[in-house]
C-alpha cells in the first residue's frame, strides 16, 4: 500500500474511533461508521479490522465497558445498572437466562484492565 494511501487511511480510521468516543450512548452501526470513516461498509470493516486489530463491536463493547468500569470507580452507582448501561445497546441475541452471566463476565474482564477488585458481589 502506497504512504499516501496508507495516511488517508489511518485519518479516516482515526475519525471513527474519535466518533465512537463521542457516541458511544448512540446505537453505531457498521453503515453509519463506514459513512463516517467515507468507505462502504464492506471495504470499512476489513480496513477496520486490518488496522485496528480487533473487530468493531469488540471495540465498541470494550469502550463502553472501560466507562462503566471508570464509573464504578468514581460514583456511587450501582454495579448491575453501570452493566446494564454498558451492554444493553451492544448485545444482539443472547441465549434466554444468560444476560447476567454475558454481563458479570464482560464487566469483570474491563474491571481487570482498571485494576479494579473483582471479587465483589454483583
Amino acid at each position: 500500500m502506497r504512504t499516501a494511501t496508507l495516511d488517508d487511511y489511518k485519518h479516516r480510521i482515526l475519525r471513527v474511533m474519535v466518533h465512537v468516543q463521542n457516541h458511544l450512548e448512540d446505537p453505531l452501526d457498521l453503515d453509519r461508521l463506514a459513512g463516517v470513516a467515507a468507505f462502504s461498509p464492506y471495504h470499512f470493516h476489513r480496513v477496520w479490522k486490518g488496522m485496528v486489530g480487533e473487530p468493531l463491536d469488540a471495540y465498541v463493547r470494550r469502550l463502553r465497558l472501560e466507562r462503566a468500569a471508570t464509573r464504578l470507580k468514581t460514583t456511587d452507582r450501582p454495579i448491575v445498572d453501570l452493566a446494564l448501561e454498558a451492554l444493553s445497546s451492544t448485545i444482539e441475541s443472547v441465549v434466554p437466562g444468560q444476560t447476567e452471566l454475558l454481563i458479570a463476565s464482560r464487566l469483570e474482564a474491563a474491571l481487570r484492565v482498571w485494576g479494579m477488585n473483582t471479587d465483589a458481589e454483583v
